[in-house]
């Protein structure tokens, strides 16, 4: 039995996550199925809003919004009772109490084996917030209390215990719990390292099954609208991998995988977290190629160099997606950037060449403009010396008559 834990500010986008209404084809056999609703009622939108509306009656708690995910091992055949009683017991441990708390939980059905997700309002119908940190001390240590809730349901409801925890649950000891000490910390490695060789041969066909997961990861990763953790997460599981992502205080550090047959790392096939969420970062940069051609747009008559520009924009659009991170590095240690770089600085040459061929117009038709103007004006003053010369003409024929005139009466 495996519990995730994450916390944020946005109560529906969870909801809407846990729900699945993001995945409108799945079949009816694999849509989620709502398990309990404790303090709140109606829709997605509802839910978020009465969740919210507790919430705010503590302005202390910034992220009031608590996700915890509940997964048991694939191979352990139990009841749907006993998984139920097992994910309300986690509840119960943390010392949430249904009177006074609201929590939602829904389980999945898409996956090799189910599991559950529970929303839960970090602020209780008091206006207090609830302590979920370890032994009473900072909320960074949950994940040391939720492996000692873990391995407590475990040992109590008689469940599969989880392998690999470096803390457990020991009635015996003072405070509940224990560390595992050096020797154990060296039997496991033995035993587990002896495990594996059983396994090899017993199953010349791991390398097979290894293969199988690797190629569904690589099919998964060139999908360019998967951009996130929980999609590549949401996507392997689709195909029948159970997928557990590995979290420290900095985020994610490992990943591993697990069908009804095998379990492995994502070292061991050659998907490394840091490899997947580089690709994951990738897509989320193509993603953006129209903000970011959007953005070329704005700048490119900045620059003298297609280069500088592209890099301007990814610089803007990477602080986005990578806002803890170095945001260049981040970007030029993947080589799967290279292409796309190549193709936005195209983009760049070709709309620097629309613009210098929009400027040259724009100087020939001022450069016409001034030219029909100083035609009008020499057209004008032509005119005005043609109409003086006829004037003239005019005016002498008129004083030829007049003399004339005077001529025949002096006759």
């Amino acid at each position: 039995m495996v519990i995730g834990h994450s916390a944020g500010n946005g109560f529906s986008g969870t909801i809407s996550y846990v729900k699945k209404e993001h995945e409108k084809d799945l079949p009816i056999d694999k849509k989620p199925e709502i398990i309990e609703k404790n303090n709140v009622y109606g829709n997605t939108r509802d839910m978020a809003r009465q969740m919210r509306f507790v919430s705010n009656g503590n302005s202390r708690v910034s992220k009031p919004v608590i996700h915890l995910s509940v997964s048991f091992d694939a191979k352990e055949q139990i009841s749907e009772e006993q998984r139920q009683k097992a994910v309300k017991s986690v509840l119960n441990e943390l010392g949430i109490k249904p009177e006074n708390h609201q929590y939602l939980i829904v389980k999945h059905n898409d996956t090799a084996n189910p599991h559950y997700h529970i929303v839960l309002n970090k602020v209780d119908l008091d206006g207090k917030k609830i302590n979920i940190g370890f032994n009473n001390k900072r909320e960074e240590f949950i994940k040391n209390r939720l492996q000692v809730v873990a391995d407590k349901i475990e040992q109590e409801q008689g469940l599969k215990r989880t392998e690999g925890r470096n803390i457990i649950y020991d009635k015996e000891s003072e405070k509940g719990y224990r560390f595992l000490t050096a020797d154990e910390k060296a039997e496991r490695e033995y035993t587990k390292s002896r495990d594996k060789k059983a396994v090899l041969s017993k199953n010349p066909n791991i390398k097979q099954l290894q293969t199988s997961i690797q190629g569904t990861i690589n099919e998964v990763l060139k999908d360019r609208s998967i951009t996130t953790p929980q999609q590549f997460k949401a996507m392997v599981e689709r195909k029948g991998i159970d997928v557990r992502l590995i979290e420290n205080r900095k985020g994610i550090s490992g990943v591993s995988f697990s069908t009804d047959k095998i379990s492995v790392k994502g070292s061991q096939i050659g998907a490394k977290w840091n490899d997947i969420d580089k690709v994951l970062t990738t897509n989320a940069i193509y993603s953006k190629e129209n903000d970011l051609k959007a953005h070329i747009d704005t700048i490119a008559h900045k620059h003298g160099f297609s280069y500088t520009i592209v890099d301007e924009a990814i610089r803007e659009k990477m602080t986005d997606i990578k806002p803890n991170d170095n945001v260049w590095q981040t970007w030029e240690t993947n080589p799967n950037n290279q292409e796309f770089f190549k193709t936005l600085q195209q983009y760049t040459e070709k709309v620097k060449a629309q613009q210098k061929e929009q400027k040259t117009a724009f100087e020939r038709a001022k450069e016409q403009r001034e030219s029909r103007g100083q035609s009008q004006e020499q057209s004008q003053s032509t005119g005005q010396s043609r109409f003086e010369q006829i004037r003239a003409q005019r005016e002498e024929k008129d004083q030829d008559q007049e003399r004339e005139q005077r001529r025949g009466r002096g006759r």
